[in-house]
C-alpha cells in the first residue's frame, strides 16, 4: 500500500466507523417505507435527494430518515446515508432542532462532528416543508447543500 493510500483510508476511517452504519439506516429506510400512507403531515419519514459540496464541487445520492427524539421535545434524528465518489457510503446520525416557523414551514438545525479527518464539526441548517427540505452544512473543510424530496 502506497503511503498516500493509507493517508487516504485513515481519513476515511471515521466516516466509515461513525454513529450509523448502513445496516442501521437500512433497516430504518426499510420501516420509513413500509409504513408510508397518503401524503406526509409533517417532516418524518424518508426522504431522497443529493447533497454537494460547493468546497471542491463533489456531489452525490442522498437519503434520509427522519424521527422525532421523543415526543416532548423539539430534537428530530436524521439519519443520513451518502454517497461519495459513487461507491463509498456514509452512514451517520444528527439531532436537530426542529421548528415551524410562521410560514408552515420547518427549520432545522444541529450539529454533528464527524471527526478531524473528515472535516471536525459540522453545522446544519435549513427549511423543509412536508414535502421539499433544503438544507445547508458547513465545517472547517468542507460547506455545501442538500436537495431532498419524498421518494
Amino acid at each position: 500500500m502506497t503511503r498516500f493510500s493509507l493517508r487516504c483510508l485513515f481519513a476515511l476511517l471515521p466516516l466509515l466507523l461513525g454513529n450509523c452504519t448502513s445496516a442501521d439506516f437500512n433497516h430504518e429506510w426499510d420501516k420509513a417505507m413500509a409504513s408510508r400512507s397518503g401524503p406526509p403531515k409533517d417532516i418524518t419519514g424518508p426522504w431522497l435527494g443529493s447533497w454537494h459540496s460547493d468546497a471542491n464541487g463533489h456531489h452525490g445520492e442522498l437519503r434520509c430518515v427522519v424521527l422525532p427524539e421523543d415526543r416532548k421535545s423539539d430534537d428530530y434524528r436524521f439519519y443520513y446515508h451518502a454517497i461519495y465518489g459513487n461507491f463509498l457510503t456514509v452512514a451517520y446520525t444528527v439531532t436537530e432542532q426542529v421548528h415551524r416557523n410562521r410560514q408552515g414551514n420547518y427549520d432545522l438545525r444541529g450539529e454533528h462532528n464527524l471527526g478531524y479527518f473528515a472535516g471536525g464539526l459540522y453545522h446544519y441548517e435549513g427549511v423543509s416543508t412536508t414535502t421539499k427540505m433544503r438544507s445547508t452544512y458547513r465545517s472547517s473543510a468542507d460547506h455545501g447543500t442538500f436537495e431532498l424530496a419524498r421518494p
